[in-house]
């Protein structure tokens, strides 16, 4: 059985620090002798997070408490709490704006132990996204029998790898070292400006390599995006709070690759071989339903929200949940659109800051029809803000 550390990263919050050890010590666990580490970078808040870690009582296995003298940085620091890996045979890494589900490790040690000869899978992603970070608009993963999903996305939210699957990306990290391109048409341009993040070069690696991590329906960690080094407003960022797992399932629905539902890393379903839109198989279609990409990646169709100067082959309605099935069951309409592609290239890409085209229809969909109105009235005075302050 994979038995992964506990890696508990932390900074300047004493505060989110302690709330983390307390719902680890909340969580249930089926076996005993859990490494549990607490890796702190040097702030002024250090001698704080060291106090909390040292009084901390750790009953399922032994505690480290390790110190940085100097300080680390949060790329630097997590790529050397990665090392855990090495050392133990897998990890989990764990900010310390988060909070974990009862049953995370026992999920965690589970999924790794059916998936990690996959060459495919990357990681176990302990969270769940509810909302696509860019676009902010919803996201829900398509239902299945099994109780994880494939997901291109990187996550920085809670997040496990063996000691193989890090040992791949850290030998792809130190040759890619400060050497990413500004533009990568295979990521949301928001990443490229993650210049300080860990993150950044997660994203990359998955998507040089093709690779996904497992990710669960159901989350196994929440973030309270504290105040911290990502994060300068003091005003919590409430989206990357979703509802935790509750209790602990006796066991877990884990599909082969070739039956779980992927999504790319623009929070896209990724249509295979196994589905047809108007007698197109999917492996040739890309959906671009949130018109982020620039690049259908090498495939011949886009479906997309927006009009694009493109030979449109059908329209579909925006009814069903989640988006992509009004395409899949083939819900007619005037909304989303499936284009044929003379070239690779979806639209051009733009130095400009990207404002994600959504319509009326899109807003009444995305906020539930009768609220979208007020929704919409808030979204005006708080763009007028914004614009007042840039001038």
């Amino acid at each position: 059985m994979i038995k992964p550390a506990i890696v508990a990263v932390g900074y300047n919050r004493p505060d989110g620090m302690k709330r983390l050890l307390n719902s680890l010590a909340k969580a249930k666990y089926e076996v005993s002798d859990i490494p549990l580490i607490v890796s702190i970078d040097e702030s002024d808040k250090s001698d704080e997070v060291e106090r909390v870690a040292r009084e901390f009582n750790w009953e399922h296995g032994t505690l480290e408490v390790r110190r940085f003298p100097e300080r680390q940085g949060l790329r630097k620091h997590i790529i050397q709490c990665g090392d855990y890996s090495e050392k133990y045979g897998a990890a989990i890494i764990l900010e310390d704006d988060l909070v974990v589900s009862e049953d995370f490790y026992s999920y965690v040690s589970k999924a790794h132990q059916a998936y990690a000869e996959d060459e495919r899978i990357c990681g176990v992603s302990l969270y769940s996204h509810r909302t696509n970070e860019f676009t902010r608009f919803a996201f829900c993963p398509a239902p299945s029998v099994y109780d994880v999903y494939l997901g291109d996305m990187v996550v920085t939210w809670g997040q496990s790898w063996t000691c193989k699957q890090w040992q791949n990306f850290k030998k792809w990290y130190f040759e890619h070292e400060d050497k990413l391109p500004q533009v990568n048409p295979k990521l949301p341009r928001e990443i490229s400006e993650w210049t300080r993040s860990w993150g950044r070069y997660f994203a990359s690696y998955i998507v040089d390599k093709g690779l996904s991590y497992i990710y669960p329906y159901q989350s196994r960690t929440s973030c309270f995006s504290d105040y911290g080094e990502h994060n300068q407003s003091v005003i919590p960022i409430t989206f990357v709070q979703v509802p935790l797992m509750q209790g602990c399932p006796s066991e877990y629905r884990f599909g082969e690759y070739s039956q779980l539902v992927r999504y790319d890393s623009f929070f896209e379903r990724v249509l295979d071989e196994r589905h047809t839109v108007c007698g197109i198989s999917g492996k040739d279609i890309c959906m671009d339903i949130n018109n982020m990409k620039t690049s259908a990646a090498g495939r011949k169709y886009v479906v997309s929200n927006q009009e694009l100067p493109h030979k449109k082959i059908a329209s579909f309605a925006l009814v069903l949940r989640p988006v992509c099935m009004n395409v899949l069951d083939g819900y007619k309409g005037d909304q989303l659109h499936l284009y044929q592609l003379e070239t690779d290239e979806i639209r051009p890409w733009t130095g400009k800051k990207i404002r994600y085209f959504a319509d009326r229809r899109r807003l009444r969909y995305e906020y539930f029809d009768r609220p979208w109105r007020k929704a919409f009235h808030y979204a005006f005075k708080e763009f007028i803000g914004r614009l007042k302050e840039s001038l």
